[in-house]
């Protein structure tokens, strides 16, 4: 994602795609931890994206 913004580059479906991979893997980072210290599962913050405008 960093070189993705360092790059300048500008392709609203690519980011989403490097974003949903963030989120997933920070999830099963989470559910991995709380596995590990035996917490009650929780709900993932998410929000919500506004709409990508065409360009």
């Amino acid at each position: 994602m960093e070189q993705f913004l360092r790059d300048g580059t500008r392709d609203p479906a690519a980011w989403r795609a490097l974003l949903e991979r963030h989120r997933n893997g920070r999830d099963g980072y989470y559910a991995a931890v709380g596995d590990d210290l035996a917490l009650s599962p929780g709900l993932a913050v998410r929000w919500q994206l506004p709409p990508v405008r065409p360009s």
